[in-house]
């Protein structure tokens, strides 16, 4: 608490402080007769308070942007004579911001190489690595903007909100200086609607700081209660070890805890993924009838462990070959049907309907899957805030199911970057209706209709008693992996099916074992990506690269903690033929094995 409110007052100071900057230079070229002597000393005051390494000025000259005002901190070369004729198509793309009133901020000039190549050749051998730029405009017309180089990071928006100031008092001045009162008198105007602003951010950055002590102590509860799960079960296991129907019962509650622990780092990581905007769908093709299928054998346990009933209804459904991201849409089905199972009493109803609407994109199906339930309900109040991070229902019964509060967040997020929708009708104690909307690309199957049928679904089956039935006794893969504990669980459950296990400890002892042996030694390769000397994909590579028929073929498998689409995505680039994440799940284990062997 000390803490937070000794940030808060260093917070103030630097607020107050960027207030006296901006009304004293505005008071010198406000009173000032040598408008470009101010200007210049006001670089300074700019360049010296933001520690940057220059400050200055470009103007508009009708056919070239020109470095008219620059100042620069000791020991740093000027580069204003170097910047006389820099040419309007080659900025044009930070023109094209700055003309709408908006600040530039370059945090890192190399991350705009490829992008913006003309301006990174104008940057980079000035040694520039962060920028701001704010326009300074007259009558909505851009004439120029005012910058600094090399501020540090942390300020980049207080310096742009302070640069876009300072950048209307110097349009101002230019435009009014026959007019001192008038030209104060709008100075003190946009003075006093930047004071609003700034302190809009600061409060925001206030709720952004608090979001984050909330977000910190929900999740150090909700990861805890898990952990304390799993590490207070196996203390109970090893004390009753010769108590087989004891430990038995440990081991499943621990297994329950683990999954339960997974899924809420799944959705933080999922959340952190959406919100930096690094969040990409998958295209490939699935069937949307086994995609329903899976998932429904994915809740089936804890429906019946509920006693709830499910009613399935299809209808109208003729394309069922799609193309999507059948991952991220199955994860929609089961954070809405996970919630009607947690918060529907025992012995409920839940019911799905799904059902193909016409479509106004060419070559896309619209898709309406329909979510009921006739649990708790939610208030009216919940409902305007249900997919915000974070926000659950106040209910008493509510309170006691575990989550995050993250799953609808996520929910509606992936819907939106499917150009779908989602709606919800609910009232406390009638229960929920959840009605989604989404589109999926259809596979060219010559336009034959392929209909979803309307038949049982299948029963949960003991994953692992199947797999073990499998046998690869004839077979032989590598495991690479650097950490003993997943090497370990990596092969004894591989070893399970009978297929005969070696093991690597890095990606360079990978390469050296697959071509220090004969071809078609190795019949699979179980690839982790995150290793000293040698990574996954720089060791899959250096396989593929061995210039041998078996090398090229030899089925590779990334096996890694790295779960998102781009991580599989990068997978396949380096060579691999496929992506498990871990924990293992033995389904898509099994599966692999089936493919690749």
């Amino acid at each position: 608490m000390k803490r937070e409110s000794t940030q808060t007052k260093d917070n103030l100071t630097e607020l107050q402080r960027t207030h006296e900057l901006i009304y004293e230079q505005a008071a010198i070229l406000s009173r000032s007769e040598d408008i470009p002597t101010a200007i210049q000393g006001m670089l300074a005051a700019i360049g010296n308070f933001v520690n940057a390494e220059r400050a200055y000025i470009f103007e508009d000259k009708g056919t070239h942007y020109s470095n008219t005002f620059e100042w620069c901190a000791p020991g740093i070369r000027p580069e204003k004579d170097n910047l006389r004729e820099i040419d309007l198509d080659t900025i044009s793309a930070w023109t094209d911001t700055l003309i709408h009133g908006e600040c530039i901020i370059i945090s890192e000039v190399k991350s705009i190489k490829e992008e913006y190549p003309r301006i990174y050749d104008i940057l980079k051998p000035q040694n520039i690595s962060r920028v701001v730029e704010a326009p300074i405009m007259v009558d909505n017309h851009l004439i120029g903007f005012l910058g600094v180089d090399n501020a540090p990071v942390k300020t980049s928006q207080r310096v742009a909100e302070t640069l876009q100031v300072l950048g209307t008092f110097i349009a101002i001045t230019l435009k009014n200086q026959e007019g001192r009162l008038e030209s104060l008198e709008q100075a003190n105007s946009a003075l006093t609607e930047t004071n609003a602003a700034l302190r809009v951010a600061y409060e925001s950055a206030n709720q952004a700081n608090a979001a984050k002590t909330t977000f910190l102590s929900k999740m150090s509860h909700d990861i805890r209660t898990p952990m304390n799960g799993i590490m207070g079960m196996t203390t109970i296991a090893i004390a009753h070890i010769d108590d087989k129907e004891k430990v038995l019962d440990c081991l499943g509650k621990i297994s329950s805890s683990s999954r339960h622990l997974l899924a809420l780092i799944n959705d933080v990581l999922d959340m952190s993924q959406i919100e930096s905007g690094k969040t990409t769908l998958a295209k490939e093709e699935f069937n949307l009838s086994n995609l329903i299928e899976t998932s429904l054998d994915m809740i089936r346990p804890q429906i019946s462990e509920r006693h709830h009933h499910l009613n399935i209804r299809v209808m109208d459904i003729t394309h069922a070959h799609v193309i999507g991201d059948s991952l991220r849409i199955r994860q929609v089905f089961l954070n809405i049907l996970g919630n009607a199972v947690k918060y529907t009493p025992d012995g409920g109803i839940l019911s799905l309907a799904i059902s193909e609407k016409p479509s106004v994109k060419k070559d896309f199906g619209c898709y309406e899957f329909i979510f009921e339930d006739n649990g708790i309900g939610m208030s009216e109040e919940f409902q305007s805030k249900i997919f915000q991070p974070f926000e659950r229902e106040k209910d008493e019964h509510a309170t006691t199911v575990q989550g995050t509060g993250l799953g609808m967040a996520i929910t509606k997020n992936i819907i939106e970057m499917m150009h779908g929708d989602i709606k919800i009708e609910s009232n406390p104690g009638d229960g929920t209706r959840f009605i989604i909307t989404i589109f999926l690309e259809l596979q060219n199957l010559n336009n034959v209709p392929t209909p979803i049928g309307e038949g049982s679904f299948s029963k949960p089956q003991d994953k692992l008693a199947d797999f073990t039935k499998a046998d690869y006794s004839d077979k032989r893969a590598l495991i690479v992996d650097d950490n003993e504990l997943n090497l370990e669980i990596a092969s004894e459950i591989l070893g399970m099916s009978g297929i005969q296990i070696e093991t690597a400890e890095n990606g360079k002892l990978a390469v050296d074992m697959v071509a220090g042996h004969p071809d078609g030694y190795y019949d699979i390769v179980f690839m982790d990506i995150r290793m000293p000397i040698m990574n996954g994909y720089e060791s899959a590579s250096a396989i593929r690269a061995l210039d041998r028929s078996y090398t090229r073929h030899l089925p590779i498998i990334g096996l890694s903690a790295n779960a998102f689409a781009e991580d599989v995505a990068m997978a396949k680039n380096a060579g691999m033929n496929a992506h498990i994440s871990k924990p293992l799940d033995i389904d898509q284990l099994s599966a692999t094995l089936k493919k690749w062997l």
